[in-house]
Parts: structure tokens; sequence; C-alpha cells
């Protein structure tokens, strides 16, 4: 690994925003306002799901940290296509839930853009 700090740092990131997203997923759905059933469980799923998604980059990020040999490019190349799946996240949380009244949505593409930016740039070989 180039970098080994750059990737840690971009997987606690997003290890922790991931955890913030499962943490508050109930104060999230409730401020939603009034929702029928069907629209409380859609975004209750869909708001797991992100969090799970973004604990499991973080871990496999760290994981490929941890495995790595000298001379090991298959760990750098699972960096970057975790910080690729980041990067797309990110625009999608550009286009969909920054454009919300809610700050932590607001927020989201500063931080996974930010571990994103950490993990791929950790991950080149000099």
């Amino acid at each position: 690994m180039a970098n080994p700090s750059l990737l840690v740092m971009g997987a606690i990131g997003t290890i922790t925003w991931g955890l913030a997203h499962l943490l508050a997923t109930k104060p999230v759905i409730t401020g939603m306002g009034d929702l029928d059933r069907d629209q409380e469980r859609i975004l209750t799923m869909e708001w797991v799901t992100g969090g799970f998604f973004l604990c499991f980059i973080g871990i496999v990020v760290l994981l490929a940290v941890i495995l790595a040999r000298p001379g090991d490019h298959s760990s750098a190349a699972v960096c970057q296509a975790s910080a690729i799946a980041l990067a797309v996240h990110t625009v999608l949380s550009l286009m969909s839930g920054a454009q919300t009244r809610l700050l932590p949505l607001k927020i989201c593409p500063l931080i996974t853009g930010s571990a994103a930016a950490l993990i791929f740039f950790g991950s080149l070989h000099a």
C-alpha cells in the first residue's frame, strides 16, 4: 500500500458515517413527518442499507490494509474499487439527499467524497 494512513483515515471515516446512519435511522424516519407504513418501511430499508454499505466499504478497506503484502497490487485494486463505489454514492447523494432540508443529508457528500479521495489516493503506488 502506498499510504496506509490515508487508507485507514478514509476507512474509519466511512465506518463512522455508516454507524451514524444506522444509529440515526429512527430519528430520521420520524423527522420525515406523516408517512404511511409502506413509505416508512421503504425509507427505513434504504437508510439501513446505506449504513451497512458504508460500514462494509470501510471494513473492506481496513482488511485490505491489514492483509496487504509487499508488492501485492490486489489490495490496491480493492481499495480503488471501494473508492469508486464511494464516489458513486457521493454523486447519488449530491443529486438526491443534498437537495433536501436535512443537514445530515446535505453533509453526506462531503464526508463520503472526502473518504473516497483519501482511500483512492492512499491506494496509489508511487
